[in-house]
């Protein structure tokens, strides 16, 4: 049951794409990106949506993860998405700011 609820939340379509990314850049909400032919899963908040002269989209993401880490695929083309889910939960959400400090802060 739980694992159809999570399923629900995962996006694969172009349209869903977008839609979640356009819904993280509104909002500031975390969403997990899977990156395409890596299994790569970036988890993050979308800054900046461009439509290229490709009619492709560029998309800026935060320049760290959720748990302070660096973005290396930044930006990404919406071709090179595989999938996202969205999270409910603020980017700035306290609990993940304290982490991300912890991370900047590391020796």
């Amino acid at each position: 049951m739980l694992f159809d609820a999570v399923k629900k939340q995962i996006k694969d379509t172009r349209e869903e794409i977008l839609g979640e990314l356009n819904l993280s850049l509104q909002k500031r909400t975390a969403i997990g990106i899977f990156i395409k032919d890596s299994g790569d899963l970036i988890t993050t908040a979308v800054v900046d949506i461009e439509e290229s002269p490709t009619g492709d989209h560029v998309i800026t993401l935060m320049k760290q993860d959720l748990h302070g880490y660096p973005v290396e695929q930044n930006p990404l083309h919406l071709s090179n998405i595989e999938r996202v889910i969205r999270f409910n939960i603020p980017f700035d959400d306290p609990q993940y700011v304290i982490e991300r400090r912890k991370e900047k802060f590391k020796a």
